[in-house]
């Protein structure tokens, strides 16, 4: 098991890594008649999101992923060959999600541990920005936060000790979700 890739949404001319959702819309697509399978250790789920918060609004602009079938297009884009099979650039197409984001930049990585999705509290900057049908309705600056859950790390925060496989195995499975951890 390892790091897995996050999507990455643009916010404020930056990039940012996905570290956490609460709630449901975010594109799926298998709900669009494609069919992801595994890319690398790094991304078992089979695909990478690209969104961005454009007019107040969730797009869904770049998509790659990895699938053992024929790509159709996509919201009219037609695919090309990308790193780990057909990637789509270029969209621009409306996601209806409705909860909250959880937005990361500048990864401290003395807290580095190679395995799941890194969570929001690794990073230096993040941003929590709630959605109400596709549309942003607050954006919130949790750096604060942040700040001192790494000064004062939870118990949890970090992996247990290898011989205690009941606490590892539910660690491993809470690292590899975008839980809302903050």
């Amino acid at each position: 098991m390892t790091v897995q890739l996050p999507d990455t949404v643009h916010y404020r001319d930056r990039a940012y890594s996905l570290t956490g959702k609460e709630g449901g819309g975010l594109f799926d697509p298998p709900a669009h008649g494609l069919k992801p399978a595994w890319m690398s250790t790094g991304c078992y789920r089979g695909f990478l999101c690209e969104y961005a918060v454009a007019d107040g609004a969730l797009v869904l602009t770049g998509l790659e992923m990895g699938t053992k079938s024929e790509a159709p297009a996509l919201f009219g884009v037609e695919p090309f060959e990308g790193i780990h099979g057909p990637r789509y650039e270029g969209l621009h197409a409306p996601v209806p999600f409705t909860g909250r984001l959880l937005l990361g930049d500048e990864f401290d990585f003395g807290l580095y541990v190679p395995m799941g999705y890194p969570s929001a509290w690794k990073f230096e900057e993040v941003w929590e920005l709630a959605f109400e049908d596709g549309r942003l309705t607050t954006a919130r600056d949790r750096s604060e936060d942040a700040a001192r859950r790494r000064a004062d790390p939870r118990p949890g925060d970090l992996p247990p000790p290898r011989d205690d496989h009941e606490a590892t195995q539910a660690w491993i499975e809470r690292v590899f979700t975008l839980g809302f951890d903050l």
